[in-house]
């Protein structure tokens, strides 16, 4: 499902591209270049998409609270020590290095690893804006207390 996914994101790059020509090609530059900045911007999160295989993750604590969770990370009985594969004492907190979601073939081995980003590009709106907004920013025939909680959870994400 997600080459299919990222096969979608190639087309709509080409067509963000070949948009882009026609207007220089009538010598809209600016309008050129605003199509263009929206390409790069695809680009950008395109490369997270299919080369990013890790990501970081901080948990405050104190030094007693990471020594536990370095022997959590040695013994790797809890759930959370699956996809870490370095952990770090810095300034009162434990710095965590993941991997990406493991997508399993038929026997439970892991065949690949998709982008830690990928569950982004199905759930973020850039341009919803904060929870406590939505009522002044909802359309017509939005239900605000969706918006809220979608809001609330893109903040998140």
């Amino acid at each position: 499902m997600h080459h299919h996914q990222y096969a979608e994101r190639g087309r709509n790059l080409s067509e963000h591209l070949a948009g882009a020509v026609e207007l220089a090609g009538t010598r809209r530059w600016a309008s050129a270049f605003s199509v263009l900045r929206t390409a790069l911007e695809q680009s950008c999160v395109d490369e997270l998409l299919l080369l990013a295989d890790r990501y970081r993750e901080t948990i405050q604590t104190d030094e007693a609270g990471f020594h536990e969770l370095e022997d959590q990370m040695q013994r790797r009985e809890a759930a959370w020590t699956a996809s870490v594969v370095e952990l770090k004492y810095e300034k009162n907190a434990a710095r965590l290095v993941r991997t990406g979601h493991p997508v399993t073939s038929a026997d439970g081995s892991v065949v690949e690893r998709l982008s830690p980003y990928a569950p982004v590009i199905e759930d973020h709106n850039a341009l919803l804006g904060p929870p406590d907004l939505q009522e002044e920013l909802a359309g017509a025939f939005a239900d605000v207390d969706q918006l809220k909680k979608w809001a609330s959870r893109n903040r998140y994400v």
